[in-house]
């Protein structure tokens, strides 16, 4: 019996779809751990020029970006001018995915008005698994996840098993 290799490409293929969207689901609906805001796991590069409200009260916005990026760098305008309309809120700037401690200017650069933190040892891509620069999490003041802001629009989060 011969088989035609169209077929057998074919075959190959939707196995491999089938394993890629496979994947996707257990990703997409894994109960992973919510994040966490701790701290203690992060390096503090520059503290915020001005504070306003109680800190126990207040939440935390954290935007994840890369200086490097410049999709990165326009939307932290978005994010302060957004911000700019919730007083008392605690405004962060998490440096992901830099291997190294950025430079001074760089920091100056992004810290106008903002906390800048550095993500050292990259939980924000490794433990709690985000991917894309820009989207605003949100905190309360004890560090637990509220919320994520997308393209403008809250989203909240799917329930989560537990925190690591």
């Amino acid at each position: 019996m011969r088989i035609r290799r169209g077929a057998v490409i074919l075959v190959i293929a939707a196995l491999g779809i089938g394993l890629l969207g496979g994947v996707w689901l257990h990703r997409r609906y894994s109960r992973e751990p919510a994040p966490r805001w701790n701290d203690a796991e992060f390096v503090r590069l520059a503290p915020a020029e001005v504070t306003s409200g109680a800190v126990a009260d207040r939440e935390l916005w954290v935007l994840p970006l890369n200086p490097s990026c410049s999709h990165c760098t326009s939307r932290l305008a978005e994010f302060r001018a957004r911000a700019g309309g919730h007083d008392g809120n605690r405004l962060v700037v998490l440096i992901v995915d830099a291997p190294r401690r950025p430079d001074t200017s760089t920091i100056e650069r992004l810290g106008e008005g903002v906390e800048v933190w550095w993500d050292a040892r990259s939980i924000w891509r490794g433990r709690w698994g985000y991917r894309v620069y820009g989207e605003p999490l949100c905190f309360d003041a004890a560090g637990g996840f509220l919320r994520i802001m997308r393209n403008g629009k809250t989203l909240r989060p799917v329930a989560r098993a537990g925190t690591r």
